[in-house]
């Protein structure tokens, strides 16, 4: 008997510690997870949770729950803006929402790369739309699809040529094509660089030449937009090609159109035109033979020329009188000095009266020198010319044509030139600025009782204290966003404190 009853509660103690075991497998395997909680594999779910990110969020939850935060003892670290858009993932706009810490926070995510819509597609925000949940992009509208060619393609940024709605935008398929006319310029091109868009193929030398048009002098060399749109490119070889040098038709080769040339010229090695050997400075007389540069081919000769006019060879040679030798030692009169005493070394010297002077020169005891009783005001003589001097002024003043005048420029900061003096002048500031040695400061003084001067402008200070949230009394900007709770509504009281209602009312 009594070792049944020893077995009994061996048995007993048995199961009662297979229970404990299984209790504790079962809590730590099937233990429900919480929002904020992390998680392992992306997409899993249970209940009304779902896996996203690393963390489980209610499934109607387009966020990770913000309250649950990081695991305990673990600070959060705000994520970036840049972030914080991707999270979203709205293609346009800006984005209202609690970040991975649960602070509230309005991006402007179009500042990053990918999001924004391409032309001529417009975002349009989730609130204009009553079955939209997010931002999305979308066509503009066109009231009507009868609408004249001219508006639409006013819409849509085209200048010529035929287009089809329905390749801009997929909301325009039942659009006609629509005819948006030809290019006012007629050296453009619709298309040619941009389709619709008048453009011109080649522009070079700031002259715009079409496809196919060939350079003035050379038939051969042409405008080929493949191959070049700022200068001209050789013709394919083998192009019939017309040319007053040469005799009938010839053929590209290279860029140049060759032939036989006409008679009296010679095609030399290297040249893509026919030379005329009696007259071409590079092949005088024969194919080679280049003159130098001071000479030129006559009659198959090269001869010394000096292609300066006779002013220039005397001004070059400081010579105001007598003759000179120009570079190729042929003689050059200068002039005679009419009314001067004689010519010196091919200059001018002396004089018998003020007439025998330049300009503003006065003849004293035989010699000009500049004299500037001759000028008027405060202008001075300078090498037989009255000139402004703005050392004959007094303070701030200039001279200008022999008057001496006030100078603002002469001033520092915003002060201005009074009669000669510089002083402050409050209407060289912005707004509400004033003037104060030569400096333009803020100054209150010119603004309302709520208000002060920032930068010559007068702005309203607002007052938020006591507030969290809502429009200041003042101005009426923000005061703060509330917070998005887990649950139940965040409200912005009259008084600017948010208040917690659960359930929303």
């Amino acid at each position: 008997m009594k070792d049944g009853c020893r077995l009994g509660l061996v048995f007993l103690l048995v199961l009662g510690l297979l229970g404990m075991v299984t209790a504790c497998n079962l809590d730590e395997e099937f233990s429900e997870p919480r929002p904020g909680d992390e998680c392992d594999e992306e997409g899993a779910t249970s209940d009304d949770l779902v896996c996203k990110d690393g963390r489980w969020i209610r499934d109607d939850d387009p966020d990770p729950d913000p309250d649950a935060g990081p695991p305990p003892d673990v600070p959060c670290e705000p994520e970036s803006d840049e972030d914080f858009c991707e999270r979203f993932g709205q293609e346009c706009g800006d984005v209202l929402g609690n970040d991975n810490c649960g602070e509230a926070r309005l991006v402007e995510c179009e500042q990053f790369e990918g999001y924004g819509c391409e032309e001529p597609r417009e975002c349009v925000p989730a609130d204009q739309d009553e079955e939209a949940e997010e931002n999305f992009c979308a066509c503009p509208q066109i009231d009507d699809i009868d609408a004249p060619d001219e508006e639409i393609c006013e819409l849509l940024g085209a200048q010529c040529g035929e287009l089809n709605p329905g390749d801009f935008c997929e909301d325009w398929e039942g659009f006609e094509p629509v005819e948006c006319g030809e290019c006012a310029d007629n050296d453009q091109e619709c298309g040619e660089v941009v389709a619709n868009q008048c453009g011109c193929p080649c522009e070079i030398n700031g002259e715009c030449y079409l496809e196919g048009e060939a350079e003035e002098d050379n038939p051969c060399q042409i405008c080929d937009p493949t191959q070049s749109t700022d200068e001209f490119s050789p013709a394919a070889d083998g192009t019939v090609c017309e040319s007053s040098q040469i005799d009938g038709e010839g053929a590209c080769e290279a860029g140049i159109c060759i032939g036989d040339c006409v008679d009296g010229k010679t095609r030399c090695d290297g040249e893509d035109h026919c030379i005329d050997l009696d007259s071409d400075d590079d092949h005088c007389g024969s194919c080679g033979n280049a003159c130098g540069d001071d000479e030129v081919c006559l009659e198959e000769e090269c001869e010394c020329e000096d292609s300066r006019s006779v002013s220039e060879i005397c001004e070059q040679a400081e010579a105001s009188c007598g003759t000179v030798e120009d570079i190729c030692e042929e003689s050059v009169d200068c002039g005679e000095c009419s009314g001067l005493t004689s010519c010196e070394d091919n200059v001018c010297t002396g004089c018998s009266d003020n007439d025998d002077c330049d300009g503003c020169q006065a003849c004293d005891a035989g010699t000009c020198v500049d004299s500037d009783a001759n000028c008027s005001g405060c202008q001075t003589c300078s090498g037989g010319e009255c000139v402004d001097t703005d050392s004959q002024c007094t303070g701030c003043q200039g001279c200008e044509d022999g008057a001496c005048v006030d100078d603002d420029s002469a001033c520092s900061g915003c002060q201005g030139c009074d009669a000669g003096t510089c002083v402050d002048n409050d209407s060289l500031c912005n707004g509400c600025q004033g003037c104060s040695g030569g400096t333009c400061i803020d100054d209150n003084s010119q603004c309302g009782a709520d208000e002060e001067c920032t930068g010559g402008l007068c702005e309203c200070v607002p007052d938020c204290s006591g507030r969290d949230c809502g429009p200041d009394p003042v101005c009426g900007e923000s005061c703060g966003i509330c917070p998005i709770p887990d649950t139940g509504c965040m409200i912005c009281t009259p008084a600017g404190s948010c208040d917690h209602q659960d359930p929303c009312l």
